[in-house]
């Protein structure tokens, strides 16, 4: 029912015909037929996994459900050993994963909590209340201070109202609402005689109709256009998936080729696949999932710390494959805090000093200027704003405004005059207010001023000039001529190129105010008294960090509700208009084809996107993600949160951003700071060289525990030498020999031109035929090493194949021999991979990462405890003399010399 209306073009009597509704309201009865028919004023929400089911979800990872399988296996073949050891780790990733990741969805559940449970509601001629949800269009509603908004309503009579939009629109001051209908088509924002679901009351009170309700109300809308957004696998969850999926294949091939090979080696059937299955499940990196969660969660720890709040663990390393950031303006580039910086009166700039709403600051004022000229101004932009500034208190650290802050800073800039604002609010009695909207582009007061009835106007300068017959030239009223007109746009338009919001004034006197006197009459024939240059600035920090967003080869794409020359100017002042960048304002975006539109985008190095409504924010994070781009969106009002949730990195603003918009995001900014962000994606750049370091390393292992194995089986068969490791033993290498370095291994920071290229391309996969390779014949050579002490060992030892059994002692030593080579020489491939792929070991980096060498003393130490204590009967280890010790040693050191060789090698070529 009137769902594809603009009620906000329909006059007030056109508004009611169209529901059949007078400003008595509806009768219960019809109230309640709309009811029946068009359903309670409710968001729908969509069913969520509860807690328990959030938990097993952590099981569908494709490496904990090949570790499940090994331990049901295990289990079958009365192994209790293995599944102990397998369930543990399966259970411990799980709850890691549980309590780091927010995956909740509560969007729907914030935006609920929005809507007051209650409202006043005229049915039958009387004035009731009655509960949110009974409300239907064409109910008259009465709001009033401190209400929140209970659907979509017309303004139909308003006395002073200001509702806060900011959570729904991302208008961060209270607007002023008003009666009269708009002419055109405007933006949501600027639909200001209307107030929307999930907004409140700021100041006065008002009699409205509902147009809309539950979710056919903009809010609703929102809501719905959330939930329809897909989340998109993270890149580290794709590239997690990939690994797993190779891992998968050859853990099944693997263990088909051991059986095999196991009874050609004379293993019975049982013997046989209870070996090929052990070792095949000893072969899965049993740790690598809790290293990776507990990675995330090492950096997302870090990130905090830094003003980055990470919501989903996945996202910390999506981060650092992000090549287009798209970000607000306000807020986020700027401070958010608006200051007066020049007065242009009677073709003279007067220069202001001081920033922020402190009233600290110098006015400047030409000797030949009229100080009653400075004054009359100074008025009329006192009279026609609402806003107050307040002294820093117990909320604020410093002067702070309640309402507009374009307002705000006219008052600041009062207080520099040394103007008692709040005696000319009480003195001056404002007879009727009408109201600023977007077509007209301007607001006005009709108040007393010593007997007289004056209007008061501000607006955009442009379109107040249209209205204006004369000027003041300090003195007296003048003619507004076609000449002096263009000296007063020349001057807005400089100011405009410098990234300063214009405000003129104007005033006239007329004999009376009442009902009679029309909005048309109080604003024609006006005397044109200047115009004020305000600056949003741009945060200090902001210039540095687009600087390395662009040495990181990352597009930056504003998307603002501003108008464009204001941020092409802002662009100007951080480093972002470099001579390349394109502005696209709403009326051109609305004219453009996708196609056209993408390629406009894969053409400019930096682009502006101006006055743009939620629609259009979600249409173009979709055409990016088309394009394969991973971006991260900036947002703060409930309008963001499709955008947001859609994203690849949603980034919610911690301190102006709504919970809905906070609930759609991955990420929150503390300080809602742009360089916050370009600091969490050179974090996710560092996290993913570390991740990729560690997956490489724990899977050479895994290789060089393969390899071992396979000789052994083959020497096995040839000279019936025993098996150089059990199944237990690989664990013990994965779970307690390898851990603690490889968890260590991912606090590595960055290398020094971490920031200095383009974004990775998740399509380049860690497991690609350049790194298996490597991960072959290193594991080969690991292996190998590992086995070669092991044979010399026994051949030292004069040990005879013949009568070698497992429970032999020299056999249990030599197997402690295999086990603490594999280590070293882990410990070395570790060294050598954290280096870089042809940089030698012998840097200043080796000693960056003190945990790492810390954590190698403490694996050693662990393994002391293994071989040394009475825990060397669980996992079969021989104790070993102080002179076996020099068999791991030199396989260690070998491994190391031949991995950094082959470095220089390949660097040469």
């Amino acid at each position: 029912m009137g769902k594809n209306q603009n009620f906000y073009q329909y006059s007030i009597d056109q508004t009611l015909d169209f529901f059949g509704s007078t400003k008595n309201g509806l009768s219960t009865k019809d109230a309640q037929k709309i009811i029946e028919t068009h359903g309670r004023n409710i968001l729908q929400t969509t069913t969520k996994n509860k807690n328990w089911l959030r938990f097993f979800v952590q099981f569908k990872d494709v490496l904990i459900l090949l570790l499940t399988g090994a331990m049901l296996i295990s289990v079958y073949l009365k192994d209790y050993r293995g599944a102990g050891i397998l369930g543990a780790i399966i259970v411990i990733n799980a709850i890691i994963g549980y309590i780091q990741e927010a995956k909740a969805e509560k969007i729907m559940e914030s935006l609920k909590k929005m809507i007051h449970p209650n409202a006043k509601v005229k049915r039958d001629g009387l004035l009731s209340e009655i509960s949110g949800e009974e409300i239907v269009v064409g109910d008259i509603v009465y709001i009033e201070e401190g209400d929140s908004i209970p659907a979509d309503i017309r303004i139909i009579e308003n006395n002073n109202l200001q509702t806060n939009d900011f959570a729904l629109t991302g208008e961060s001051s209270p607007v002023s609402k008003f009666t009269h209908a708009i002419k055109g088509d405007v933006v949501l924002g600027e639909r200001n005689n209307c107030i929307f679901m999930g907004t409140t009351v700021a100041t006065g009170f008002a009699r409205g109709i509902v147009i809309a309700t539950g979710m056919d109300t903009q809010l609703g809308k929102i809501a719905n256009l959330s939930q329809e957004q897909i989340q998109e696998s993270s890149p580290l969850e794709k590239e997690m998936k990939n690994i797993a999926k190779r891992l998968t294949i050859g853990t099944i091939v693997l263990c088909g080729i051991l059986i095999i090979i196991a009874l050609l080696a004379n293993f019975s059937l049982q013997e046989a696949f209870i070996f090929g299955v052990g070792i095949a499940a000893a072969m899965v990196p049993q740790g690598l999932p809790a290293q990776v969660n507990i990675a995330l969660s090492l950096a997302a720890g870090r990130l905090a710390k830094n003003n980055a709040l990470v919501k989903q663990l996945a996202c910390v390393e999506s981060l650092g494959a992000v090549n287009i950031i798209c970000t607000d303006k306000t807020g986020t580039l700027t401070k958010n805090e608006m200051t007066v910086k020049r007065i242009f009166i009677n073709n003279q700039r007067i220069e202001i000093s001081g920033s922020g709403y402190e009233p600290k600051g110098e006015i400047r004022i030409n000797q030949t200027l009229s100080t009653q000229h400075v004054t009359q101004l100074l008025h009329a932009g006192i009279f026609a704003s609402n806003a107050k500034v307040n002294p820093p208190d117990e909320e604020h650290l410093d002067w702070y405004c309640l309402g507009d802050p374009t307002e705000g800073a006219l008052i600041t800039l009062a207080k520099k005059y040394n103007i008692d604002t709040e005696y000319l609010y009480t003195q001056h009695k404002q007879y009727h207010q009408f109201g600023f909207d977007s077509v007209r582009k301007m607001m006005s007061s009709v108040r007393d001023v010593d007997g007289k009835t004056l209007v008061y106007v501000k607006g955009a300068p442009n379109e107040l000039l249209e209205h204006c017959t004369t000027y003041h030239n300090g003195k007296e009223q003048k003619n507004l001529t076609k000449k002096q007109k263009e000296r007063i746009i020349k001057a807005i338009d400089e100011t405009s190129k410098q990234a300063m919001r214009n405000i003129a004034f104007a005033y006239k006197e007329i004999d009376t105010y009442n009902k009679d006197t029309t909005m048309e009459l109080a604003e024609s024939d006006l005397c044109f008294l200047g115009f004020v240059a305000i600056i949003d600035p741009a945060r200090p920090e902001v210039p540095a960090a687009v600087g390395a967003a662009r040495d990181a080869r990352i597009k930056i794409i504003m998307i603002t509700g501003d108008y464009g020359p204001t941020a092409e100017a802002i662009a100007e002042n951080i480093g972002l208009d470099d001579g390349k960048m394109k502005l696209i304002p709403n009326e051109e975006l609305q004219h453009l084809s996708d196609k056209k539109l993408s390629l406009i985008i894969r053409q400019n190095r930096s682009i502006i996107f101006s006055r743009v409504a939620p629609e259009d924010k979600l249409r173009i994070v979709k055409l990016l993600q088309k394009e394969h781009n991973i971006i991260a969106v900036t947002g703060d009002g409930i309008n963001d949160a499709p955008a947001l949730k859609r994203a690849d990195i949603g980034v919610a603003m911690g301190r102006i951003g709504t919970d809905v918009a906070k609930e759609a995001s991955k990420i929150i900014l503390l300080d809602d700071s742009f360089s916050t962000l370009v600091y969490a994606i050179q974090e996710g750049r560092i996290i993913y060289q570390n991740l990729r370091k560690t997956i490489l390393s724990c899977i050479t292992s895994n290789g060089g525990e393969l390899f071992a194995i396979l000789i052994s089986l083959v020497m096995k068969t040839f000279t019936g030498i025993p098996i150089a490791i059990s199944a237990v033993q690989i664990l013990a290498i994965d779970l307690i020999g390898e851990m603690g370095p490889l968890t260590a291994l991912t606090r590595d920071p960055g290398q020094k031109n971490i920031m200095k290229g383009p974004p990775r391309n998740p399509a380049n996969h860690i497991m690609n035929k350049k790194n298996i390779i490597d991960i072959l014949w290193s594991g080969a050579l690991m292996g190998g090493l590992a086995y070669l002490t092991y044979y010399i060992y026994l051949h030292l030892n004069s040990a005879s194949p013949q009568t070698l059994i497992n429970t032999d002692n020299t056999y249990m030593i030599g197997t402690s021999i295999t086990y603490t080579t594999i280590v070293f020489c882990q410990y070395a491939n570790i060294i050598s991979r954290r280096a870089g792929e042809v940089q030698h070991i012998f840097t200043k980096y080796f000693w960056t990462n003190k945990k790492l060498l810390v954590s190698f003393l403490l694996g050693i130490g662990a393994i002391l405890i293994l071989i040394y204590s009475p825990l060397h009967n669980y996992f079969g280890f021989g104790i070993m003399d102080i002179q076996d010790w020099l068999f791991p040693l030199s396989g260690g050191i070998l491994f190391l010399i031949i991995r950094e060789g082959y470095k220089q090698i390949i660097k040469r070529k």
